[in-house]
């Protein structure tokens, strides 16, 4: 994407037709993880991206019947990336870190089913920086339905820096390698149902 600035790639994703989510957009190293299936371009800055939940996720886990609401958080979580890579020409390498997030959810959709997990998160974006050509925050309004029922809403604000910034913002947190070979032995798993799921 680098060469297409962010107001000519705004100007020609307007009305555009269907693509499909790559692995690489939302940042997701196990393709497994991927939530997000399809996005296409309502006008400028808004957004519908499709998303479907999987029956049996490892971790997210329904919880007392109901659909884990960390399955929202992730969906949105990974539009973050997405949106910020096609819509708003972010080179890869580049990181976005959440300033903020809340959602408002309909328990009554959020009821588990066997039933496929479709979801529709319709998105406008504003509050748009950009420091010259570089995105470098937005904000983000999430409408989602699930399986065409209104689930609920979400609201997002998140800063993009290039892969210098972040390094120098992280310090010695920024290689995730590093950090993690220095991080203490998790310690003995807590009886899972203390924390509603079903393994340790």
């Amino acid at each position: 994407m680098s060469g297409v600035f962010p107001q000519q790639m705004s100007a020609a994703v307007a009305h555009g037709p269907v693509m499909a989510v790559h692995q690489e957009h939302v940042h997701k190293a196990n393709s497994a993880e991927v939530l997000l299936s399809s996005w296409r371009a309502l006008g400028r800055d808004s957004y519908v991206v499709h998303a479907h939940w999987p029956s049996a996720h490892l971790f997210y886990r329904p919880v007392r019947g109901l659909y884990d609401p960390l399955l929202l958080a992730e969906s949105v979580r990974q539009a973050v990336p997405l949106l910020s890579h096609v819509a708003y020409g972010v080179p890869f390498g580049h990181r976005q870190a959440w300033e903020n997030l809340c959602f408002d959810l309909n328990s009554v959709a959020m009821v588990a089913t066997t039933a496929p997990a479709d979801l529709d998160l319709r998105i406008t974006c504003s509050d748009v920086v950009r420091r010259g050509e570089r995105l470098a925050a937005l904000t983000m309004a999430v409408d989602i339905t699930l399986n065409g029922q209104r689930l609920g809403t979400a609201r997002t604000r998140f800063n993009n820096q290039p892969p210098a910034v972040y390094r120098r913002l992280r310090g010695p947190h920024a290689d995730l390698a590093r950090a993690a070979a220095r991080a203490l032995p998790p310690g003995p798993p807590i009886d899972p149902r203390e924390a509603a799921r079903t393994r340790p």
